[in-house]
């Protein structure tokens, strides 16, 4: 079959058609001039010939100003017409109406005309070929068993099977029927080879039927910069048609992670999972949703991910000879950990980059290797190499640590000098302290007083006193003062005197309201002196305040005098308070108590506990990841520090850190201030929680990019729906070859044919039909093999996008149409026939008119300079009509 062709119609058009009214001045400016001449200089053919391209550059350039167009209709008949049908799944809903439209053009064909009908989606089906019958092709259409799979919508590759169908491509019409949802190939690339050949395509548009209820999953956003043991947000949008419920749910590496209902209100929302990061490795998250009466079961599950690619190498150095007996076995379980000395550790950057982590463990600062603290900084600050320090004997001592480069990487500061302190003197004074102890002289108020003037002399210049006494009721004898007027405190200490009865609550709620608004110094304590049953009708009270003091990093130790206090409940007071409970020693020995008490009570360096103390959580962080506050293990003592300002405090004691951590420069560092060799973490090394906070301890200073050198390979993705094409990016040397494969969601591996696009960039295109996790694997050998890989989700087709935008399909068909020298129908009616098959085509004249001013005015330069003179007739008909003249 053959197209007629024949030119019909020739239209002018402007843009701005107001403007030629500029031809009237301009012409009127260029023929002043010219008019002003005489006769004699004014007809020669110099000026008239230049008059002339004058006056066409003029136009011209008065065309060019105004937008001027041709639009050229040309009749173009199309004897072989393919109807292009979409069958995909998106078009369900509007198959009916299809039909009908297909049934309308078999009866506007006309004879002359052969008529084809092809089904598309994901693939393309020849229901029936061309035949000048066009009832026959119908019927063939209907008839037509097979069908392309639904699960997608590839207009370029239809469109280009079409052309292949027809006999002379440039006597052939496409008449494409879709939704506009593309989610294949390039559609646009396609029509204009289509064009080019000659071929004319029409499209019709179907506008998808909204769905009644419909949920989906558009996107999951997971942050892939994340350390082991932080915990993010995993973002989930979700887009819904109107108010419903659903649950929604997070899979990592196929295990159900969380699950929560969630309320709708139609439209786009966004929910999030708060998500902890456990260990290291590729995480494959799968995200699904589920509602009632949802249309689309294709788009309730995503799937995303994040790669941690620590190599967890870790370098123990001991400070003793064995420092590390106990701990090692852990690390070496759940770290790639070597162990050696402090004489055999790295000295050089170099050295020390082969690791992700340094743990010092009871080292001290004169242990390192001259000019080692540099190399230690810059391996934090700069190279983000993680260091974790312990404590022991040698560990943390202010002489050995003060104002050295080593001091300032860590979280805390050394402190081996007690800590100021508040100290709170509360003495009983009821009636029963008149009596007198076996082997004393004076009354129990009297031992007390002067033990608590004693206690003074322990003091330092920075620290605070006060003084409660308590009878049936409380009384404030010195609010906190300077110890500097230490003989006015003694003054007032002295004047104490009897009174009856004995209440715990009222002495202990006066101390509380004392020390909670007091903020003179680091450390607040309470000396609670007695030697009576109190008789508070209600224990838990007075216990409770204590409680409510000890969470403000307030302690209280008891010193009970006499046979008739409870042991139980004073001893339970200094549990509650976070302090000692004496009970067993002479009363004539009281002051050398109190002065012992208010020297341990500043928390001098070296911290023991007879029976151990549990730390009190401060801040949640990863250390302390899948393990609750009353789990925490038992440790026998800490080591005196300060924290510093911008660090967080993990756990702590009596308001002293014993784990403590903060972001140095690219790195990060913590610091324990007990040891782990056994001595005082026997019992937290052998529970499982303490093993576990070791290993998240480890495992959070660990750098988010390994600190480790590897070879230099971007990867990147450009998604086409159900095929992807990976580019890579490697500096590929002589000798050096470049391979790479793909390994499917189902394990599948395939080798990827990779291309040359330019000098070290290299392309390759997979199939991404399955749903889940796709890895790259590019490997560079020269003698030895390197290898690098990367990932790329595939959720669900684009097909099943239940929330398109429609006005955006419309105009894609529209384009489709346009770029095939074709039109967007609404109707079969008129569709045939010679007076009606017309196409337009526009032409801009714009740089043609340029180029033929350019030239124009090239050519105006010439007449000017060489004078062109009139033939000889007409040069006598001049001089004639001049002597007349």
């Amino acid at each position: 079959m053959s197209s007629i062709n024949s030119i019909c119609g020739i239209t002018v058009k402007f843009q701005l058609p107001w403007l030629l009214f500029l031809l009237i001045p301009a012409f009127a400016l260029m023929l002043f001039p010219y008019f002003r001449l005489k006769k004699q200089h004014r007809r020669t053919a110099s000026r008239v010939i230049s008059l002339v391209l004058h006056s066409v550059i003029l136009l011209l350039c008065v065309f060019v100003l105004c937008g001027m167009q041709f639009t050229v209709s040309h009749r173009s008949v199309k004897n072989d017409v393919i109807l292009l049908v979409d069958v995909s799944d998106s078009n369900e809903a509007s198959r009916e109406d299809m039909n009908k439209f297909i049934r309308s053009v078999v009866d506007e064909t006309e004879e002359g005309y052969r008529l084809g009908i092809i089904t598309f989606a994901n693939g393309q089906v020849y229901s029936a070929k061309l035949n000048s019958d066009a009832n026959a092709a119908y019927k063939n259409y209907l008839a037509e068993t097979q069908k392309p799979e639904g699960n997608a919508s590839d207009i370029a590759s239809a469109l280009m099977y079409a052309r292949d169908q027809l006999a002379n491509p440039s006597a052939g019409r496409i008449i494409l029927l879709a939704d506009g949802r593309q989610t294949d190939g390039n559609a646009l690339s396609a029509v204009k080879i289509l064009a080019d050949q000659g071929t004319r395509v029409d499209t019709v548009y179907f506008s998808p039927k909204p769905y009644a209820s419909e949920v989906q999953i558009t996107s999951v956003e997971v942050p892939q910069k994340i350390s082991v043991g932080d915990t993010v947000q995993i973002s989930i949008t979700l887009q819904s048609t109107g108010v419903e419920t659903a649950n929604l749910k997070l899979y990592d590496n196929k295990e159900l992670y969380r699950e929560r209902d969630v309320l709708l209100g139609g439209g786009a929302e966004i929910f999030s999972f708060d998500y902890a990061l456990s260990s290291a490795k590729l995480h494959e998250f799968r995200v699904e949703v589920e509602a009632e009466g949802d249309t689309l079961i294709q788009n309730n599950v995503y799937y995303a991910y994040v790669n941690v690619e620590t190599s967890q190498k870790v370098l123990v150095v001991e400070g003793t000879s064995g420092e590390a007996d106990n701990v090692f076995p852990i690390l070496e379980e759940n770290f790639d950990s070597v162990r050696v000395s402090v004489n055999e550790m790295p000295t050089t950057l170099d050295e020390l980059r082969q690791y992700d982590e340094v743990i010092l463990m009871n080292v001290a600062n004169s242990d390192l290797p001259y000019g080692f603290d540099d190399v230690l900084t810059e391996y934090v600050e700069i190279y983000g190499g993680g260091l974790y320090t312990v404590g022991g004997d040698k560990a943390y001592r202010q002489d050995d640590m003060q104002n050295t480069k080593f001091q300032d990487l860590l979280p805390v500061e050394a402190n081996t000098e007690a800590k100021s302190l508040g100290l709170l003197l509360m003495i009983d004074r009821s009636s029963s302290m008149k009596e007198k102890p076996s082997g004393s002289s004076s009354t129990r108020l009297q031992l007390a007083i002067d033990a608590a003037v004693a206690s003074l002399d322990a003091l330092k210049p920075e620290d605070y006193v006060g003084v409660i006494t308590f009878d049936e009721n409380a009384n404030t004898i010195v609010d906190m003062m300077s110890i500097s007027r230490k003989s006015a405190i003694i003054s007032e200490i002295r004047k104490i005197s009897l009174g009856y009865g004995t209440q715990y609550y009222k002495a202990l709620n006066t101390a509380s309201n004392m020390l909670s608004s007091f903020n003179k110094t680091e450390m607040k304590h309470i000396i609670f002196l007695t030697d009576g049953e109190p008789v508070d009708a209600d224990k838990a009270n007075f216990m409770n305040e204590i409680d409510r003091m000890a969470k403000t990093d307030i302690t209280l130790s008891t010193i009970a005098l006499g046979a008739s206090v409870s042991t139980d409940t004073v001893e339970q007071m200094a549990e509650h308070g976070g302090g000692r409970c004496y009970t067993k020693f002479r009363e004539t020995e009281l002051s050398r108590i109190m002065v012992e008490e208010a020297t341990v009570a500043a928390s001098q360096y070296k911290n023991e506990y007879k029976d151990g103390f549990t730390p009190t959580v401060e801040s949640h962080t990863s250390a302390l990841l899948g393990i609750a506050d009353i789990d925490i293990p038992a440790l026998g003592g800490f080591y005196g520090t300060k924290l510093k300002d911008d660090a967080i405090m993990v756990l702590k004691q009596k308001g002293n850190p014993v784990y403590a951590e903060w972001q140095r420069g690219m790195g990060r560092v913590g610091s324990f201030m007990c040891d782990l060799n056994g001595a005082w973490s026997a019992e937290f090394l052998a529970d499982e929680n303490g093993r576990k906070f070791i290993t998240n301890v480890v495992s959070s200073l660990l750098p988010k990019e390994t600190n480790q050198e590897y070879e230099d390979v971007r990867v990147e993705y450009v998604k086409d729906n159900f095929s992807t094409e990976v580019r890579i990016a490697v500096d590929v040397g002589s000798g050096e070859t470049i391979s790479a494969q793909v390994t499917a969601p189902d394990g599948t591996v395939s080798a990827l044919s990779l291309q040359v696009v330019t000098e070290g960039l290299y392309s390759a295109v997979f199939a991404t039909e399955r749903q889940g996790i796709y890895s790259v694997t590019v490997t560079k050998s020269c003698g030895e093999e390197l290898k690098f890989s990367s990932f790329t989700a595939f959720s669900y087709s684009a097909e099943y996008d239940a929330f398109a935008d429609d006005t955006e399909c419309f105009t894609f068909l529209e384009t489709v149409s346009s770029n095939g020298n074709g039109t967007m129908l609404f109707s079969a009616e008129n569709l045939f026939g010679r007076q009606n098959e017309t196409v337009t085509s526009n032409f801009n004249p714009q740089l043609t008119f340029l180029i033929i001013c350019l030239v124009l005015f090239l050519a105006d330069i010439v007449v000017r300079k060489f004078k062109i003179k009139l033939p000889k007739k007409n040069e006598e008909k001049t001089r004639t009509e001049n002597s007349a003249g």
